[in-house]
């Protein structure tokens, strides 16, 4: 950026970063197939920088890193989640706010939750999202909130700042989060990019960073504004396996776009001819402001001319060692070649091979020296031990007050210390856990189970899978053994996050005195985390003192609002319902709602009074929602068939199990429900088909037989029908409704001393004869003289 220093002396900078976005995912980067007319004109009047890379492909450390000018290793911020950039860390907002500038900052994400240390500086610091309508939960992805929300609140604070004092400058930092996880557009580009949902995101990113720029436009601020637009690390969309980030530092995760605009100052230019890092970003906007760098920072002003030979930008994924136990890796880009330090070591020839697919390392001499370059960097970098990440070491108090509390948790050895696997062989893996992960949200915990199961057998040290395996066989009803599973994890990873899982099961399981000291562990860790609370109100719930569950509950709401103010509002539903008081409940359920549309604990609620109010339409849009939600969990699907059956709908009522036997194609239960219903219908063939493919999948399924004898009764072939009750007896003989079926089906083809046999062999402990002598079916049994003499000698 060939100006002087100090040029942009005074005036205001908006720098905005967007989440997610690899640099050939915009239309001025040479992507076909998407639109992006305001980033494209940003950079058609400034100055784009062609191989911009990003640090890290992780959205904490990266912005960590954009905000010091400092990589990972220096300021310490290695993993979302788990570091926090310290007080001894100087930001640019700090630096800015030092000038006399108003600093707001504006995320869309918990994953920069000012906890995590990037307040430093802000007068205003905007992390609400507890109210948002956000996309994703706690549980299974961080909250978040759209890029029109977020812009709603720069633009807010940008006008009440002109208002106030439009001569002091503004540093406004505002952060979209859209392109990431779960790709969810808004329409129109939820249609316009049903191909390709995560050009969708990036499109409406566009339109919503216009906002922003049309409003310097009426403020007449253009001119006197820098704008620097910056990806924080790209998604990988299936490349080397990888579908989003975080696990590889391969070009399609760390080359973003890098885009600096202000009209009169910033040239119209596209610079190739340079590999520049997000750690310049703090220093360029130093420079062009015309304050001092210092010294002790790893990115160098691109207002500065000239090339700098042969630059080697440092790049890092520590993921696989943090969550996975694997290696971490390491690299140096310069501006035609890339090495990479893992197990089996990697060089890429850029511009040969711009998309690194042929493994050069070991036929060339530039590849050992590179690795050389980097062994020297590094030694110079402190341990990731001594980062002071308290996740990396296991508390040993904490493990040996589980251990005394009888929770065998250190078999297997501690965390992994040299040279664990290559992410490269271990991808297969990452893509069942990932699967996996994808399962528990939808509701396929047995299949999730089946999944992680195979992870934690090849790759034991993963404390993510271990957590996740916990996690599923809970959901699955294995309380007993997912204990095993959460305290191993805590053995390799004993992190906050691990600690709430482990209390939860404790709670379940009654021991209140683990119970305790999981949550003194937890408080230790965070005291901010609002489920702490969270987990006493659930107690309370169990001891049937909903009061005093509720005052918890708005505790943790008050705590930690971003975090837990979906769940806390629904467990005060609950508790409100408990309580008998419906219409407050009802309230509770719709303020979870307002936070996440697609709570499941809400929606199950709402359905809950509606269903009991007989609003029969309205609890039938709820039902729909929670099969969207969690498609693959049975209850949501027969309760909605069940609704729909109220309604007098019964071909909706067929659809939807039918729906659920197509996602669950090796399920038993999903075509036994289905051909249950077909019968009860009068639609005996197909439900005879239905109840067929269940047997096929598992023969000894009593449910499904006990159904199919029901049919093939209606069908008139009695023959079979007994023939599928006495199948389950010999397997089953405790089974009453086989027992009363068989009965039913001998009296009614008139074949009553065989009746009497069976009632003599065992049936007359499992029957109830007052309901016998109700049914219409055995009334032949009903009439002969020993039904009477039976009857009176059990009673």
């Amino acid at each position: 950026i060939a100006v002087a220093a100090g040029s942009a002396r005074g005036g205001n900078v908006l720098l905005l970063t967007l989440d997610t976005v690899r640099a050939d995912a915009l239309e001025c980067y040479g992507r076909d197939g998407i639109s992006t007319p305001v980033l494209d004109a940003l950079a058609a009047r400034g100055t784009r920088f062609v191989n911009a890379t990003a640090a890290t492909p992780m959205t904490l450390p990266s912005h960590t890193t954009i905000l010091t000018g400092l990589v990972p290793p220096r300021h310490g911020v290695r993993e979302n989640g788990l570091f926090r950039l310290t007080d001894a860390h100087d930001t640019l907002a700090e630096r800015l706010k030092e000038d006399g500038y108003a600093t707001g900052a504006f995320v869309g994400s918990f994953v920069l939750d000012r906890r995590y240390g990037l307040a430093q500086g802000f007068d205003t610091y905007d992390d609400d999202l507890h109210d948002s309508g956000r996309v994703s939960g706690v549980r299974y992805g961080e909250p978040q909130r759209p890029a029109n929300v977020v812009v709603d609140s720069a633009l807010d604070w940008l006008n009440a700042q002109q208002s106030r004092d439009s001569d002091v400058p503004f540093f406004c930092w505002v952060h979209l989060y859209d392109a990431h996880t779960p790709y969810l557009p808004p329409e129109p580009y939820a249609s316009r990019y049903r191909e390709h949902l995560y050009l969708g995101e990036i499109a409406f990113v566009d339109e919503q960073v216009g906002r922003l720029v049309n409003w310097l436009d009426a403020q007449s601020l253009v001119g006197k504004t820098l704008v620097v637009v910056v990806g924080d690390h790209g998604e990988s969309l299936g490349e080397h396996g990888e579908e989003t980030h975080s696990l590889f530092i391969y070009e399609a995760t760390v080359s973003i776009p890098m885009i600096w605009s202000q009209p009169g100052l910033v040239p119209a230019d596209v610079v190739t001819d340079r590999v520049t890092s997000i750690a310049d970003v703090a220093p360029t906007v130093l420079d062009l402001l015309g304050l001092d760098i210092g010294a002790n920072v790893d990115g160098v002003s691109l207002r500065r001319g000239g090339v700098i030979a042969d630059r080697a930008v440092y790049i890092e994924t520590m993921m696989p060692r943090l969550r996975h136990g694997w290696s971490p890796l390491f690299g140096l880009r310069r501006l035609t070649d890339k090495y990479i330090e893992a197990p089996m070591p990697e060089y890429y020839d850029l511009v040969r091979d711009p998309v690194e697919l042929h493994n050069l390392y070991g036929s060339n001499a530039t590849a050992e020296e590179l690795g050389e370059r980097l062994a020297d960097r590094m030694a110079s970098y402190e341990p990731i031990d001594r980062t002071g990440d308290a996740a990396i070491t296991p508390d040993a108090e904490a493990l040996k007050k589980l251990e005394s509390l009888g929770y065998m948790v250190s078999s297997g050895g501690a965390a992994p210390t040299a040279e664990p696997g290559d992410p490269k062989v271990m991808v297969h893996l990452y893509h069942k856990y990932q699967r996996a992960v994808d399962l528990l949200a939808v509701g396929g915990f047995a299949e999730a189970v089946r999944l992680l199961r195979e992870v934690v057998e090849r790759s034991p040290t993963d404390g993510a899978a271990w957590v996740s395996l916990g996690l599923a066989l809970a959901r699955a009803g294995g309380t007993d053994e997912a204990l095993p599973a959460i305290t191993r994890a805590i053995s390799l990873q004993p992190r906050e996050r691990h600690w709430v899982y482990l209390a939860r099961l404790q709670l379940t399981r009654g021991d209140d005195a683990g119970f305790e000291a999981s949550l003194e562990r937890l408080e230790e860790l965070d005291a901010d985390d609002g489920e702490v609370a969270i987990l006493r109100g659930e107690r309370e719930m169990h001891r049937k003192r909903y009061a005093a569950a509720i005052v918890h509950f708005e505790e943790a709401r008050r705590r930690d609002p971003n975090r837990q103010s979906t769940l806390a509002h629904a467990w005060t539903g609950r508790a409100l319902v408990m309580s008998g008081d419906h219409a407050n409940a009802r309230r509770a359920f719709e303020a979870a709602l307002t936070c996440d549309p697609t709570d499941t604990d809400a929606l199950e609620g709402m359905l809950g009074l509606d269903e009991a109010s007989g609003e029969f339409t309205a609890a039938v849009r709820h039902a729909i929602k929670l099969c969207d939600r969690r498609p693959l969990v049975m209850r949501h699907a027969t309760k909605l068939a069940e609704l729909w059956m109220r309604l007098g709908n019964a071909e909706r009522a067929v659809e939807a199990l039918e729906a659920m036997a197509a996602r669950r194609p090796m399920d038993r239960k999903p075509p036994a429900n289905l051909g249950k219903l077909l019968i009860d219908l009068d639609r005996i063939d197909e439900g005879v088909a239905s109840l067929r493919r269940a047997i096929a999948l598992s023969p000894a399924y009593p449910f499904a037989r006990v159904q199919l004898g029901r049919a093939l009764v209606a069908r008139g072939d009695s023959e079979g029908a007994i023939d599928q009750f006495r199948q389950v007896l010999s397997r089953r003989p405790d089974h009453r409704g086989a027992w009363e079926h068989l009965l039913g089906a001998l009296s009614a083809s008139g074949r009553i001393d065989e009746a009497f046999e069976v009632l003599e062999r065992g049936g007359r402990d499992h029957v109830d004869f007052s309901a016998l002598a109700r049914d219409p079916r055995m009334r032949a049994l009903v009439e002969d003289p020993r039904f009477a003499a039976m009857r009176n000698q059990g009673e």
